[in-house]
């Protein structure tokens, strides 16, 4: 098995379906990474502009993400309309207007307030944009290599970022913080939008997977059947604590190194650090959770993240060892979308999928700006993110801990039982 990626002519039902099905995660992989989620990567830089251009405190402005936490109230209704119309339209529009809603960005003057309001509306609009309707297309799609499909899938928002990173700095220092909304505008519209309409096929209309084996779409949990379950319920603290912990360090990174005496330039390298670590989290992460229990592989790199944060904060200001804590907490984050998606499809099937994961998501939105203004704020009135970087480490050592309370996969609901160890049967309102 464990070559069995690598080797041609190997006819295993992983190895067909991604043969079989990669130009479709491509076009996902693509998609969602010019989407709504790459803010997520490109704020700390953005932030860091205006809070020099306007003079706003750094907790003020990192509060900024709370518009991203109030966008996912629209997820659940999101993901309904995922559920039942398909993807390739919703997505397509989602993209044309996100892309309306950064260019609206640019108008903002030194008003606080204004911009919250416009972050807010430009996440709401571009919320069929994000990892949601992408991730329902590859889970339909896959079965056997589920995970890794979903890990090259979420690839595109690790590619994106080490490329955009530099990109918006340097236009950033040259022409001001406007084009840094203008390239993220282009990029949403011009490539995002037409991407989705072309690319993705009506999945609502197609077969659910390339092995060709039933329609897997009305199998599993209602989301009012999760919602009474324990998994669910272990599921968003998890990505509560995990998605607080990274977002501080998103979300500040370029001024956490300027703080121990980088420039501007040299901090905003370590955003690509971390997206690097985030592309081989999740091309290890997928390739590992279809082989092995996929909560003990989760507990693993959230630890390694932990230890991360703390080489962070004491490593001295050495580079390497600087770097190598980054490299740890982007394998962490990499994984965590990827464990999310797959979780999610394994412990709740697809009947529901985009509601519960839309749901669930509102949980890692909502963790954005507790983490954010919690770093901010830490900085502001201690003179440094220490205890932000010692609160992350514990928040990840306690969702490691936690992931290995979620139990063996239900298989009752699911058609891809015979490609998984066969645990013995869950109820399904645990």
């Amino acid at each position: 098995m464990t070559g069995e990626f690598a080797r041609p002519g190997n006819h295993s039902p992983r190895w067909q379906e991604l043969k079989q099905g990669w130009h479709l995660i491509l076009v996902c992989a693509l998609g969602i990474g010019t989407g709504s989620v790459l803010y997520n990567y490109m704020g700390s830089i953005l932030i860091r502009a205006l809070v020099e251009e306007f003079h706003w405190s750094r907790s003020a402005a990192a509060a900024s993400f709370g518009a991203v936490a109030l966008s996912s109230l629209a997820l659940p209704f999101i993901g309904r309309l995922i559920d039942k119309m398909g993807e390739r339209r919703l997505a397509a529009a989602s993209f044309v207007l996100l892309g309306a809603g950064y260019f609206g960005m640019t108008q903002i003057t030194g008003n606080i307030l204004t911009f919250y309001a416009t972050l807010l509306l430009t996440m709401v609009l571009g919320a069929g944009s994000g990892p949601v309707a992408f991730a329902r297309v590859i889970s339909r799609r896959f079965s056997n290599a589920r995970g890794f499909a979903l890990a090259l899938m979420l690839c595109g928002t690790s590619v994106t970022p080490i490329v955009m990173a530099p990109l918006l700095s340097h236009l950033i220092t040259l022409y001001g913080w406007q084009s840094g909304f203008l390239v993220l505008a282009g990029t949403a519209i011009f490539i995002g939008a037409p991407l989705s309409w072309f690319g993705l096929p009506d999945v609502a209309r197609t077969p659910a997977n390339v092995a060709g084996k039933r329609d897997i779409s009305q199998t599993g949990m209602s989301l009012a059947t999760a919602l009474r379950g324990r998994r669910f319920w272990l599921l968003a603290i998890i990505v509560l604590l995990t998605g607080t912990a990274m977002s501080g360090f998103t979300t500040s990174l370029v001024s956490i190194f300027v703080d121990r005496g980088l420039d501007t330039q040299a901090a905003a390298a370590m955003v690509s650090f971390l997206a690097i670590g985030v592309l081989v989290g999740r091309m290890g992460s997928g390739y590992l959770i279809d082989r092995l229990w996929a909560p003990l592989v989760a507990a693993v790199l959230f630890a390694a993240a932990s230890v991360g944060a703390l080489m962070i904060l004491f490593g001295g200001g050495a580079p390497g060892i600087a770097i190598a804590g980054i490299l740890l907490l982007g394998l962490a984050q990499g994984a965590e979308f990827d464990l999310l998606a797959y979780f999610v499809s394994r412990y709740f099937g697809m009947k529901s999928y985009g509601a519960i994961y839309g749901t669930i998501t509102m949980s890692f939105l909502c963790s954005i700006p507790i983490g954010a203004v919690t770093f901010g704020s830490f900085r502001d009135h201690f003179g440094g993110f220490d205890l932000g970087i010692i609160v992350s480490a514990v928040a990840l050592f306690a969702a490691a801990a936690l992931t290995l309370l979620l139990g063996k996969y239900p298989v009752h609901f699911t058609e891809e039982a015979n490609a998984l160890p066969a645990p013995a049967p869950v109820n399904e309102k645990e």
